[in-house]
């Protein structure tokens, strides 16, 4: 018999990148130059599934650019997260509301006994001017405890042409007084349909100007963050919520969507820090480039080996113990020539071992490229470039952490390899709670 157990979100995880520009009296968070919705939706997954150790069924993913939708991007996600290869995956985008309809969906799954759980992850590359990036995942499940569940929603909207952006990258907005008032009257309808109190949190388009037409303070408008805002609003709205009944509202510059959750008493906040200002971060340090593959990202290299690259999965010998990776090309081992082998993760931390500073790169490497060398906490080392990380930060003995990153694109396709970047300190932690 299937687990009724009441459906709820269980867990939950977020990524904020390290670094921000300034526009105007506005911090916004971007993307380092080798970061993008799939590295984000990445980050947010691994931080979600460490507070969950049940099975995952399915995974929803949302981006706000329908190009991600037809590529290899989702099941790049589900591998990185080391997911089942069975598990099922679908993706939505469009808008900044794309990914709201998620949670109703995997609830109505959980609760029919379909599927045990269903990870939800929103990642949102920004725009570098009014939207931050960052990515928030939540997972739900069965769960008799103390958990925050989501319920009903209702929207309204209407065709109204203001903040898009055109096919040449060109964003264009509409006269901001009357938007405002446009968007902030459909979110009153919507709040009206679904007869809640006044939103308990508010993101999107109009942000302040819904708010105070919904009856709602300033303070519980959200920074806006894109198709991840929604998710985030629900978590911060749960987070101080225990015990009661709250509403979201979420808009985009043609529609309002409402949505109500339930916080049991005794609900343990999701989040620990509530969203707020973007942090004084710096700028980013990575340049966007594309250097050429010595193979085909289709070649059967890549084909055999990408899970294990994703995975970070290597294999220690039988007979000498010697670590080899990726498995699928070393078939004999390098030490004693044996041919057996057990599967064995490499570690993801370690110590910087050596390295070098390359100034004299090919076209499309950038100025400089930094290799690093180090020695994995399991004692194996792993040759790799940084991220974030400039020559002066990089020292013999300093610790990094391996983490998925664009390395480049291959006839119009990213390409993903590990990159070596600055372990996570409690500022870094901080300031990816509040995405």
């Amino acid at each position: 018999m299937p687990d009724l157990s009441r459906p709820a979100v269980v867990a939950a995880g977020s990524y904020t990148p390290s670094f921000s520009v300034r526009r105007g009296r506005r911090r916004v968070l971007v993307a380092n130059g080798d970061e993008d919705a799939v590295t984000l939706a990445i980050e947010a997954a691994q931080d979600c599934l460490t507070r969950y150790e049940g099975p995952v069924d399915e995974l929803h993913l949302a981006f706000a650019r329908p190009e991600l939708v037809n590529g290899p991007q989702a099941e790049i996600v589900r591998e990185a997260a080391g997911l089942d290869a069975g598990v099922t995956v679908s993706v939505s985008a469009g808008d900044s509301l794309a990914g709201l309809a998620a949670p109703a969906a995997a609830m109505n799954a959980v609760q029919a006994g379909r599927v045990r759980s269903v990870l939800l992850v929103a990642a949102e590359s920004g725009d570098g001017e009014r939207v931050s990036a960052g990515a928030v995942a939540v997972l739900v499940a069965g769960s008799d405890a103390p958990a925050l569940r989501p319920g009903a929603q209702r929207s309204a909207g209407d065709v109204v042409y203001g903040n898009w952006t055109d096919g040449d990258g060109i964003r264009h907005l509409g006269d901001g007084r009357y938007l405002d008032r446009y968007v902030a009257d459909h979110a009153k309808a919507a709040l009206a349909a679904l007869d809640g109190p006044p939103p308990a949190a508010v993101t999107g388009v109009a942000a302040a100007a819904v708010a105070t037409a919904c009856g709602s303070d300033r303070s519980d408008v959200l920074p806006d963050r894109g198709v991840a805002g929604p998710l985030l609003a629900v978590l911060a709205a749960g987070s101080a919520a225990t015990g009661s009944s709250a509403t979201v509202v979420a808009t985009t510059a043609s529609r309002a969507v409402a949505l109500s959750i339930e916080v049991d008493a005794g609900t343990r906040p999701l989040l620990p820090a509530l969203p707020g200002p973007v942090p004084e971060l710096p700028e980013p340090i990575e340049v966007r480039s594309s250097p050429p593959l010595s193979l085909p990202g289709g070649s059967p290299f890549f084909r055999r080996s990408a899970r294990e690259l994703l995975r970070l999965e290597g294999a220690r010998c039988d007979g000498c113990g010697h670590v080899v990776f990726p498995p699928s090309q070393r078939p004999v081992c390098p030490s004693c020539h044996g041919y057996g082998f057990t599967p064995a993760p490499l570690s993801r931390t370690g110590r910087v071992y050596t390295y070098i500073v390359n100034r004299f790169l090919p076209t499309g490497f950038g100025d400089q490229m930094i290799l690093v060398l180090a020695e994995l906490n399991d004692g194996s080392r792993y040759w790799a470039p940084t991220s974030g990380m400039g020559p002066d930060e990089v020292e013999i003995g300093a610790g990094v952490e391996l983490r998925i990153r664009r390395f480049t694109g291959d006839g119009g396709a990213p390409v993903y390899a590990m990159k070596f970047v600055p372990p996570r300190t409690a500022r870094e932690t901080e300031s990816r709670d509040v995405a």
